[in-house]
C-alpha cells in the first residue's frame, strides 16, 4: 500500500491470489496479521517511479535534475540499482558520476529525469553488492 498505484495494485492482486489457494486455517492468519503498513507518505514523488524501476531492471543511466534539502538543484547522471521504500520517503541508490561514488536520491526531491538508452558499464548486481558492503548493509538471510 506504500507503493505507487500500480506497484500497491499489483501487490494487492497477488495477495489475493495467494490468499484463494490457503487452506482455510492459513488464510485466517493472513486475515489476523499483526503486520500493519503505516499512513500514506506525506512527500509525493515528482519522479515517475516506474520509470525508475525501469531503468534499474534494465541498468541504464538516468540522468536527474535534483533538488537538496536546501532547494539547490543540480544535474546528475546516475546508474540507479535499487530502491528503498521508508515510511515517508522513496530513496534512488545509485553510482553518482559527477560524484564518483555511491549516492541516495530522495525521489520526492527529483524535479525531472531522462532515462538514457546507455546501458552503464557495470552490472546491477556488482553495484548492489559493493554497495552493501560500503554502507555496511546485511544480505537479507
Amino acid at each position: 500500500r506504500a507503493a505507487e498505484p500500480r506497484l500497491a495494485g499489483a501487490g494487492a492482486d497477488a495477495l489475493a491470489k495467494i490468499a484463494a489457494v490457503l487452506p482455510v486455517d492459513m488464510r485466517e492468519m493472513i486475515d489476523s496479521a499483526a503486520l500493519f503498513v503505516g499512513p500514506k507518505r506525506r512527500d509525493e514523488d515528482k519522479a515517475d517511479v516506474s520509470a525508475i524501476r525501469k531503468a534499474i531492471r534494465l541498468e541504464r543511466v538516468l540522468e536527474l535534475h535534483y533538488g537538496d534539502e536546501q532547494g539547490r538543484i543540480s544535474r546528475r547522471r546516475v546508474w540507479p540499482f535499487a530502491l528503498g521504500y521508508f515510511e515517508h520517503v522513496r530513496v534512488l541508490m545509485a553510482w553518482c558520476e559527477l560524484r564518483q561514488d555511491f549516492r541516495h536520491f530522495r525521489t520526492d526531491r527529483i524535479i525531472d529525469m531522462a532515462l538514457h538508452e546507455v546501458r552503464y558499464p557495470r552490472r546491477r548486481t556488482v553495484l548492489l553488492k559493493e554497495w552493501r558492503e560500503t554502507q555496511d548493509v546485511p544480505i537479507e538471510s
